[in-house]
């Protein structure tokens, strides 16, 4: 049997979510969250690092500059942990726009993950920095 002959037609192409999807943007979004259980959308680690900055009301200079300040050093930290949960973001890319270490950030990261499992006030706060990614 032969397929049908017809030109190309542009409801079955488009969407900007995942071009493996037939249909609008609101359905392609739907089913990947049916299928993966949530869909997360593509961030950068600048959103991640503005999100966190937002969060802790610190500037990103305050964020780069150096030194072991808490709320700068734990923002940095989130920050770690939240692009080691995004498949596109890289901890490289956040370690150069810190200037940073990527070994030091992703001890930070698994260091304040342990915390977030004992400590329920602070597993609240990285997921109400995640709401805002979202």
């Amino acid at each position: 049997m032969k397929g049908s002959v017809e030109s190309h037609r542009q409801e079955f192409y488009g969407g900007i979510y995942d071009g493996r999807i037939s249909g609008d943007d609101c359905f392609s979004e739907k089913a990947l969250a049916k299928a993966a259980g949530k869909y997360s959308k593509k961030l950068s680690f600048e959103n991640v690092v503005d999100a966190v900055c937002n969060y802790y009301k610190i500037t990103i200079n305050q964020l780069i500059e150096p030194g072991k300040t808490h709320p700068a050093s734990e923002a940095r930290g989130i920050a770690a942990l939240l692009v080691q949960e995004n498949s596109n973001l890289k901890l490289t890319a956040l370690g150069n726009y810190l200037n940073r270490d990527v070994a030091t950030l992703s001890q930070s990261a698994n260091r304040l993950r342990k915390r977030a499992v004992r400590d329920k006030v602070f597993s609240e706060k990285i997921e109400n920095i995640r709401k805002t990614l979202q």
